[in-house]
């Protein structure tokens, strides 16, 4: 439970670890389900890890396994099929133990967590999710494969990667920062193979003044206060003549 005490107050370092508590849902078997508030908080982060759980093809039917426990960390292997798929690692120490790198590849990590994917999957990653953004940001990418000399290639124009692209070596960086579709592929032999794609795209977002009239004469008031609610949950109240900054994302309900 890394929701906020009755009170208002702030559950410490449990809130500290949301991330850490999905990524853990996210990874294992059965049907995990997103509290509402956790994805409106952290959507490109949650929306990374579904992308990981569906490339791994981990199912409601799939089962796991007890890599390593301790009290800096706990690590579980995620098979489908009798095979592993991919290793999830929660905790303080997320050092305290690495998957060999001759299984798996490291494809996704925040605070606290971090998420392998099985060589065997032979696939391209990219670790932000598709999705809207606000400023610009780098992507990670890396080359899930059992192939030696396998190469990355992408392209930013949602165009299919060939043997001539643009290559990159496995943990390389792509910045982005406008709207594009980056399509990222492994290239194996001069062949390009399991292609993977990101749509993004940044929330360019223009100041509006909003003026609202009311004529409180009829009912004899002196002043008049507005309640705006954010999508968000949060409220905010302006009284007559005032004006109240409303955050770039939010979507307003008067």
């Amino acid at each position: 439970d890394t929701e906020v005490r009755p009170d208002g107050s702030s559950n410490g370092p449990l809130e500290k670890d949301t991330l850490a508590a999905n990524a853990y849902l996210i990874a294992m078997p059965g049907t995990p389900c997103i509290f509402m508030k956790h994805w409106m908080a952290y959507p490109h982060e949650i929306a990374a890890m579904v992308d990981v759980r569906r490339a791994a093809g981990v199912v409601n039917t799939s089962s796991y396994a007890n890599m390593r426990s301790s009290g800096d960390y706990y690590i579980n292997a995620i098979k489908t099929n009798n095979e592993n798929r991919m290793v999830v690692t929660v905790g303080k120490n997320l050092d305290g133990w690495v998957p060999s790198t001759a299984q798996y590849t490291q494809v996704l990590e925040g605070y606290h967590y971090r998420y392998y994917m099985a060589n065997s999957l032979e696939t391209a990653w990219a670790d932000k999710a598709s999705g809207m953004y606000d400023e610009p940001f780098s992507v990670r990418l890396a080359a899930v494969t059992n192939s030696q000399g396998a190469q990355l290639v992408y392209t930013l124009d949602g165009s299919t990667p060939t043997a001539s692209s643009t290559k990159a070596e496995n943990g390389a960086t792509v910045n982005i920062e406008s709207d594009c579709t980056l399509t990222v592929g492994l290239l194996v032999d001069g062949v390009v193979k399991g292609i993977v794609s990101r749509d993004y795209a940044f929330n360019n977002f223009v100041k509006t003044k909003i003026t609202v009239y009311v004529d409180p004469t009829p009912v004899g008031w002196s002043s008049v206060n507005f309640w705006m609610l954010l999508k968000d949950g949060l409220r905010l109240m302006a009284s007559t003549g005032s004006t109240v900054p409303i955050p770039s994302t939010a979507t307003t309900t008067w």
